[in-house]
C-alpha cells in the first residue's frame, strides 16, 4: 500500500517480511516531479528498496534524501533514463546498487563519488555507450560489476585504476571490437570475466596481463579469427574457458602450455580443422572439451595422452569419417559422435571402452555395422542409430554382449531410420512402446523376441504397415493385441509368437503362422 501526504511531496514504503520497503506505483518526471522526496517508514530498520510498478524518469538529488540508512538500492526496470551526478549523495552505507533493464545512455560523472562502500553494482541491459575515465575511483571496495547488454564500444585500464578488489566483471553483448594491452593489468583479484557477444577479432599476446586469479574466462560468440600464442599466458589459475561461437580454424600449437589447471574448454562452433596432437599435453586437470559444431576431418590418437581419467569429449557435428578406436577409451561414459560422416562400424570398434554407457551415433552415413562392432559394451544403456541409411541390423549386433545393460530402445523413433527394412532387436530389455501416434517406417521384418513387452501399441502397429515377418516369443501380448495385429498388418506372412494371454494369465503355447491364420 502506498500513500501520499496531501500537503507535502512525500511518498512512502511498506516493508514486506523480507525487511525490504517496497514502494509500488512511484511515477517520476523531470519537469513535474523534481522536489519529490521518498522517505522510509519511522519505525523501520530496513536497509534494501525496491521499485515495482514504478517509472521514474530521473533520479534527482533530492528523491532520496531520507535514506542515508540504506545499503541496497534496486532501481531495475524502472524506465530510468538519467541519474543526476549527486542523486546518491544521502546514501552513507550503500554497498549494492541496481540500475539493471533501464534506458541509460551515460552515466554522469561524479555519479559514485559519494558511495565509497559499493561493492555490488548492475548497470546491464541498459543503452551506456561509452564509460567516463575513471568512472569508478571512488569505489576501492566495488567487488562484483555488471555491464552485460550495453553499446560500450571501448574499455581501457583507466576504467580498472582505482577497483583493484574486482572479483567479478562482465562486459558482454556489448561493441568492443578490441582490447588494450593491458587494460585488466592491476584487476589481481579478478576471477570472472565476461566478455561474450561483442565484435573482438583477435586476442593479442598480453591483453590478460595481470590476471593471476582468473578462474572463468568467456570471450565466446565474438569475430575472433586469431589468438596469438602467449594470449593465456600467465592466467595458471584459469578452470574455465570459453572460445566458442567464433571463427577459429586453427589453434596455435602451445596456446594451452600455461593452463594446468584447466578442467573445462569451449571450441564448439568455431571451424576448426585440425588439432596438433600435444595441444592438450600436460593438463593433467581437464575434464570438459566441447569441439561440437567444427570442420574436422580426424582426431589425433594421441591428443588425450596426458589425460589420466576420462574426458568428457564432444566431437559431434564434424567431418569425421570414421570413429577413432584410440579416443574412446578416454571417453568417458557418453560417446558424442552424432552427426559426422561416419559410414561404417567396424568390429571391435567400442572392444576396449568397457565403460560406455550411451553411444550417439546418429545423423551420419552409416550403411553399414559389422559383426561385433559393440562387442565389449556390457554396461551399454543407450544407442542410437537413427538418421543414417542403415539396410538392416546385424542379428549379431546385440549378441555379442548377452548380459549388456542396454535397457531402453525407443521405437517411437524408428520412422526416422529410412532406410531400415529389417529390425532385430529381440532380448533387449525393456522396449519403449510408442504412446502417440508415429509416422510410417519401410520395415519388413521385426524379430522384438524375448523383450519385456505386454502390448504392441496400435500406434506401433499403424507405424509398421508393411511388415510381412513379425517375432514376438518370450513376451506377454495379451489376445486384444493379437486381434489389432490382424486388423492392422495386412502384408502379414509370417509371425511367431507365444499363445496370447487374458490378464490373469502368465504362460502360454507357442503360436505358428498357420494358426494365426
Amino acid at each position: 500500500m502506498i500513500w501520499k501526504k496531501p500537503t507535502n511531496t512525500f511518498y512512502f514504503c511498506v516493508v514486506n517480511t523480507d525487511n525490504k520497503c517496497i514502494f509500488q506505483f512511484i511515477k517520476v518526471n523531470a519537469a513535474e516531479n523534481s522536489a519529490l522526496s521518498l522517505k522510509l517508514p519511522k519505525a523501520s530498520n530496513t536497509s534494501a528498496v525496491k521499485f515495482i510498478n514504478s517509472t521514474i524518469d530521473i533520479v534527482t538529488p533530492t528523491l532520496f534524501d531520507f535514506m542515508n540508512g540504506v545499503r541496497a538500492l534496486d532501481l531495475s526496470g524502472v524506465q530510468l533514463e538519467k541519474f543526476h551526478h549527486d542523486a546518491l549523495q544521502s546514501f552513507e552505507s550503500l554497498e549494492i546498487v541496481d540500475f539493471s533493464n533501464n534506458l541509460l545512455t551515460e552515466l554522469s560523472p561524479g555519479v559514485f563519488a559519494d558511495v565509497n562502500q559499493l561493492r555490488d553494482l548492475d548497470i546491464s541491459h541498459n543503452n551506456l555507450q561509452y564509460l567516463e575515465r575513471n568512472i569508478f575511483e571512488n569505489c576501492p571496495e566495488l567487488r562484483r560489476l555488471e555491464l552485460y547488454g550495453n553499446a560500450i564500444a571501448e574499455i581501457n585500464r583507466e576504467h580498472f585504476w582505482i577497483p583493484r578488489e574486482l572479483d567479478y566483471l562482465s562486459i558482454g553483448d556489448n561493441r568492443i571490437e578490441r582490447l588494450q594491452s593491458g587494460t585488466f593489468r592491476l584487476l589481481r583479484n579478478l576471477t570472472v570475466l565476461g566478455l561474450r557477444e561483442n565484435f573482438l577479432r583477435e586476442l593479442g599476446h598480453d591483453i590478460f596481463q595481470g590476471l593471476v586469479s582468473l578462474e572463468q574466462l568467456d570471450v565466446s560468440d565474438n569475430l575472433i579469427g586469431r589468438v596469438s600464442p602467449g594470449t593465456f599466458q600467465g592466467l595458471s589459475n584459469l578452470k574455465v574457458l570459453m572460445l566458442s561461437g567464433n571463427f577459429l580454424n586453427t589453434l596455435p600449437i602451445g596456446l594451452f602450455n600455461n593452463l594446468k589447471q584447466l578442467s573445462e574448454l569451449h571450441l564448439q562452433g568455431n571451424e576448426i580443422k585440425h588439432i596438433n596432437e600435444n595441444m592438450f599435453h600436460g593438463m593433467v586437470n581437464l575434464r570438459i572439451v566441447n569441439l561440437n559444431g567444427n570442420c574436422m576431418l580426424d582426431i589425433p590418437p594421441n591428443l588425450l595422452i596426458s589425460q589420466g581419467t576420462s574426458i568428457d569429449l564432444d566431437v559431434s557435428q564434424n567431418k569425421l569419417v570414421s570413429i577413432p578406436p584410440r579416443i574412446l577409451t578416454k571417453m568417458g561414459g557418453d560417446v558424442k559422435l552424432q552427426n559426422n560422416l561416419i559410414d561404417v562400424v567396424r568390429s571391435n570398434t567400442f572392444r576396449k571402452a568397457t565403460n560406455i554407457s550411451t553411444i550417439m551415433l546418429y545423423g551420419n552415413k552409416i550403411t553399414e555395422l559389422e559383426d561385433d562392432s559393440f562387442d565389449g559394451l556390457l554396461n551399454l544403456s543407450e544407442l542410437y542409430l537413427d538418421y543414417n541409411q542403415l539396410n538392416d541390423i546385424p542379428i549379431t549386433l546385440f549378441k555379442a554382449n548377452p548380459n549388456n545393460q542396454l535397457q531402453n530402445f525407443d521405437l517411437h523413433q524408428l520412422y526416422r531410420w529410412k532406410h531400415l527394412t529389417s529390425l532385430n532387436i529381440s532380448s533387449i530389455g525393456n522396449i519403449r512402446m510408442p504412446v502417440e501416434q508415429m509416422k510410417p517406417t519401410n520395415l519388413v521384418g521385426i524379430d522384438l523376441s524375448n523383450n519385456h513387452i505386454n502390448d504392441l501399441s496400435v500406434d506401433f502397429l499403424q507405424a509398421i504397415p508393411r511388415v510381412n515377418e513379425l517375432h514376438t516369443v518370450g513376451n506377454r501380448i495379451g489376445r486384444a493385441t493379437l486381434q489389432n495385429i490382424k486388423r492392422y498388418l495386412h502384408h502379414l506372412i509370417h509371425l511367431e509368437m507365444d499363445e496370447p494371454m487374458d490378464n490373469d494369465e502368465r504362460e502360454g503355447e507357442y503360436v505358428t503362422t498357420e494358426e494365426y491364420e
